[in-house]
């Protein structure tokens, strides 16, 4: 199908839209949302109409030191993530 564009429609109604489109093509989906915040909430009401596995991947932390003292648990879910999409696996993003 390629890029679709959705604008002007408020974030729970475009679940609903990209649950449909997502119904009639298969495959996988990379949704991009302007915050990780609204990526999560779109995930959320994207769920209630389709059984897909949604994946949100998490935003870098920002640490503000000189050394790297960073949680790992969110690379190993972006790492992750890119696996399920490097096996093909359906799944939105």
């Amino acid at each position: 199908m390629g890029i679709v564009g959705i604008t002007g429609i408020s974030d729970s109604r475009v679940a609903a839209v990209c649950a449909d489109i997502i119904k009639k093509t298969g495959g996988q989906f990379l949704i991009v949302a302007p915050t990780f915040v609204r990526a999560g909430k779109l995930a959320s009401d994207l769920s209630f109409f389709t059984d897909e596995k949604i994946c949100v991947m998490p935003s870098d932390e920002e640490t503000f030191v000189n050394y790297e003292a960073k949680n790992k648990d969110a690379l190993i879910e972006r790492l992750n993530i890119l696996k399920t999409l490097a096996e093909g696996e359906r799944c939105i993003v």
